[in-house]
This record gives C-alpha cells, structure tokens and sequence, in this order.
C-alpha cells in the first residue's frame, strides 16, 4: 500500500518558540513516527531542527517581515524552490495549516500547487475568548470595545481559512466547538475533527508526600495576565493566611526582570518565602525537574484552548488542576475519552465573578493536600489513560479523518484511545446557520455516531 503523503506548513516550528511552534513540531513528528506516512515540512527559518522522521523544507526568512506573510509569499513561487514536488495532482493527499498563522498559505498552496490534496486547518485559540480574557478592567468601556473588535476581526480572519478548508481540526473539545461554530458562519457544510494531543511517554513517577508544606507549580509566561497568575499568587496568599503551608513556584518570567518580578510576587502573595519565581527556560529537564519537586501543578489561565501544561504533568503521575475554560478540561470530563471519573477532582469551576477566582483555586488547592492518598491514586490513573494518547496516535487519527473528507462527504471525526476513531453524522452543520453567531436556526438532537471508521467502535500586569 503506498504511504499517505502529508504536507505540512507552519510559519514557525521548534521547541522553545511559543505555543503553536511547539505544537507543530510535535505533530510533524508524531504523523512521521508512523511507516505508513511520508510528511514533508516546509516552514520558515535559516537553521532548521530535525523533525524525526519528517523531510524538512525551508523558506527563507525576509528582513523586517513578518513569518506569517513570508510563508505566505511562498505560495506565489515554484515548489521545487523549496525542494518540493512540481505542482500538479496526485502529488499529496494531505496539506496542513495552522489557524491565522500558516492556514493562508496552506491554503494557498493546495489551490495553487496540489489541487487534489485536502486542506486540513486548525484552530488553536478561542478568537473572541482570547480577547475577552485580556481585558484587565470590565469597567473600562473603551479596553472592552478594542477586545471586542479586535475578536471579531480574528473570527473573520479564521471564517475566511475554514471556508476554504475541507476539514477543520480542534485541538481538543473546547477548540473543535469554536471549529463547529465558525464553519456554521460560513453557511457552507464541513467536516471538522477533535484531536487530543499527544503526552509524553514516562515512567511512573511518585510525587513526594506534603507532610508539612504542599508545593504548588505553575508553568507560564508571567507578563501575560490571561495566564492567572495574579490568581494563583491570591490563592497561596488566602491558604497561608488561614493557616495552611502553602508554597507556589512560577516558571516562566522574563529573565531580564527576574528581580522585580520575584518582588512583586512576594507582595502579591503576602510575604516573601511564600512563591520562587523562576525564568523562561528552553530546557526540558529543567520543567521535568520542576514538575518532580512539586504536588501539584496548576493551570488557572483565564481561558486556555488546551492546555498541554496539565498532560505534560499528567503523563508524569503529578496531580492537575485545570480551568474549566479549557480543552484540558473538556478532556478530563469527557466519558469517550476515558478519563471522565478523573473530572471533578482535577476541574476548578471558578465562578463568573472575577473577584472571588482565587477563592476556588485556593479551595482546590487545599482539597489535593486534605486528600492526598486518594490525589495520588487519580494521578496514576490519568497518568495510565495518557499513555494511550501519543503524537503518534494523533496523527494517524488526524491522516484517517483526512482521507475521509477525500469522498467529499461532510462527517464530523473525534479521535479516541490508541488512534480510534468514531466518525459522527453532523446533521446540525448542514442546516442555514445564524451567520453572526453560528449557531443553528433550528433546533438540531445532538450528532449521533455512525459506522465510517475502520477503526471506530485588579492584579498587575506583570502578573
């Protein structure tokens, strides 16, 4: 059988550049791990890393332009500049974008060079939820109407991409609703596909016991206020107040303002010896280091469109505590994905009210050092359901729900345990949509399974 041959683009990959960056490398490795797939990478850079089994193709970066318009540009030259094959049909069967940043020119590639190749895009962020979220003061009109702006525009931008794109891909359940959503928008019937990511692959790993202080770790960019760090400082001020040691660790602050941000902690959190700020860092076993000196590692971001933080640590046996905003969260409560009896412990719901978030993340906090024995127990099972969800089933997962949009049929796909995965008749997705909202204007039963698969059964700024 000849192999399934994937093009994927991305204005970035690589460790230590940000999210999506991180993302795509991870998947372009995990699609290549697999023998039956060949994958080819085109991204811009001057000093491209290996992608394990990947065939790695390079554009040129251009002075003073932004990646995002260079890979773009790239669309409008010859392939075989790149190293790729000439254009024409029966080249790929699948090309790859990612959202606002590489989706244009995935898009424009499979128009203009592969014809006959589907175009899968993602989405990574919540466009609108994205925005709210930095809204640092509701009662200031005019910051809510430039985020609430600056939402919709991002949604037009995403609209436009899923409106050419065959099968739209949510990187978990929370994303794949927001997919579900603006392909609604563009009154056009699509596929679309959840995929989970992938963890790591680690030895069982036991946290050390609480005894007399519980240590709490947070991994994030401490400048960005959607990240709650401000929160998580409230909280371990409102446990030591009440009595309880409570000791925070912050990974991820500027290097350069490392003093003054450790400063700025320590008032946040009441008093100095309560949370170790520590800077961004693009060594791996320095976060694995992290994550074995802790109890529990927490993810109180104001809205999250995944969360790998909470699997990275899950897959290492550490107790998770995850916002509710957040595909991680959709994930721990999803009963076809084998960890819903894990949810309640391991989801915060935080109430609407702003002011009282880190109420509840203190209350959870101090909930996994009251019931220790059983955190531990819930640790190692999430930590065994993870091992079912590698890169490598992700993406023979996401290759699968591809060559299903080849037929030209419109079926929603949701990637299951060991690269499962369970095709869904999306009835609702062909419907006229309310085109503002997306949402549909008659009251569709929710989308039932159906045999297709082979396989299916007020804080500072700084913080």
């Amino acid at each position: 059988m000849a192999p399934t041959r994937i093009l994927v683009v991305s204005n970035e990959s690589g460790m230590g550049l940000g999210g999506v960056p991180v993302f795509n490398q991870l998947l372009t490795e995990g699609l290549a791990a697999n023998p039956n797939h060949k994958v080819d990478l085109l991204y811009v850079t001057d000093s491209p890393q290996s992608h394990g089994d990947a065939n790695v193709h390079t554009v040129p970066p251009v002075e003073g332009e932004n990646k995002i318009q260079t890979i773009l540009n790239a669309s409008k030259q010859d392939p075989q500049e790149f190293g790729l094959p000439a254009r024409g049909n029966d080249q790929y069967d699948i090309v790859i974008g990612h959202s606002r940043f590489s989706g244009p020119a995935a898009s424009a590639m499979q128009a203009a060079w592969y014809p006959d190749a589907v175009h899968m895009n993602f989405l990574h962020t919540s466009p609108e939820k994205l925005e709210q979220a930095k809204i640092t003061d509701p009662k200031d009109s005019a910051m809510v109407q430039m985020r609430t702006e600056a939402g919709l525009a991002k949604v037009e931008i995403e609209k436009r991409i899923l409106s050419e794109a065959p099968v739209g891909v949510g990187v978990g359940g929370a994303l794949t609703e927001d997919i579900r959503r603006i392909q609604r928008m563009t009154a056009q019937a699509k596929s679309w596909h959840d995929l989970m990511p992938g963890g790591e692959t680690v030895q069982t790993f036991i946290p050390p016991s609480p005894k007399e202080q519980l240590n709490v770790l947070l991994m994030g960019r401490m400048d960005d206020h959607m990240k709650g760090g401000g929160d998580a400082l409230a909280a371990v001020k409102h446990l030591n107040d009440g009595g309880r040691n409570v000791h925070l660790t912050i990974r991820g602050a500027n290097p350069d303002k490392l003093n003054e941000t450790q400063a700025e902690a320590d008032k946040l959190a009441g008093g100095a010896g309560r949370v170790t700020v520590r800077p961004f860092t693009k060594d791996k076993q320095d976060l694995v280091n992290d994550m074995h000196a802790n109890h529990v590692v927490i993810m109180p971001s104001k809205t999250e469109g995944f969360g790998l933080v909470a699997t990275e640590a899950a897959a290492h046996c550490i107790p998770i505590l995850v916002n509710r905003d957040s595909g991680a969260a959709k994930f721990l409560q999803d009963p076809d994905r084998g960890a819903a009896h894990l949810g309640r412990d391991s989801v915060v719901m935080t109430p609407e009210d702003a002011s009282q978030r880190h109420i509840a993340w203190a209350d959870a906090i101090g909930k996994v050092a009251d019931n220790w024995a059983d955190r531990k127990v819930g640790a190692y099972e999430l930590h065994n359901v993870l091992k079912n969800y590698t890169w490598e089933n992700a993406g023979t997962a996401l290759v699968e729900a591809g060559m299903a949009a080849k037929d030209g049929n419109v079926r929603g796909s949701k990637q299951l345990q060991s690269g499962q995965v369970k095709f869904i008749a999306d009835a609702a997705s062909l419907t006229a949509p309310n085109l503002t909202t997306g949402q549909s204007v008659n009251n569709q039963p929710p989308a039932a399974p159906v045999q297709g698969s082979p396989q299916s059964t007020a804080k500072p700024s700084v913080l």
